[in-house]
């Protein structure tokens, strides 16, 4: 959620560098209720954090699953 809001932040201020957006349309972008709406959006990015985490687990558990069959074989070699 943090970083959902400070890339809002971080792009408003950078259109302004690129002078898309005037001062009026940046204050409207950081406003605290331009904010709370990206922040409220962390429903759906919650799907993605849990696919990362379940895909982090899984390559982690395959991992010392492999580890330990190859230790099995030295063992038995």
């Amino acid at each position: 959620m943090i970083l959902r809001v400070g890339r809002t932040v971080v792009y408003a201020l950078a259109k302004q560098l690129n002078k898309e957006w005037d001062q009026n349309a940046l204050q409207t972008a950081s406003s605290p209720e331009s904010l709370s709406m990206a922040a409220d959006d962390f429903g759906d990015a919650m799907q993605n954090v849990r696919r990362a985490i379940g895909k982090a687990l899984r390559a982690s558990r395959n991992a010392d699953e492999t580890s330990l069959i190859l230790q099995e074989v030295e063992s038995i070699a």
